[in-house]
């Protein structure tokens, strides 16, 4: 297999993060669609690692931890 991830975030991580702390504020719910790959190994994770820094940085964000 040679499956690739999309391109990555759409919007820089400041953005994410600040849509996320403000739907959280007023209570209301978010889902994600992440794009996956089927090609998954040790160095060739399921999601993009680019995207899941930016999930990492709206989870510090949101719960406040580290």
């Amino acid at each position: 297999m040679s499956e690739k991830w999309g391109k990555g975030p759409r919007r820089p991580t400041k953005a994410y993060v600040q849509y996320f702390k403000k739907m959280a504020e007023k209570g209301v719910p978010v889902t994600i669609n992440l794009s996956m790959t089927a090609d998954v190994t040790d160095d060739h994770p399921i999601f993009n690692p680019k995207c899941m820094a930016v999930m990492e940085e709206v989870r510090k964000a949101v719960r406040g931890k580290e």
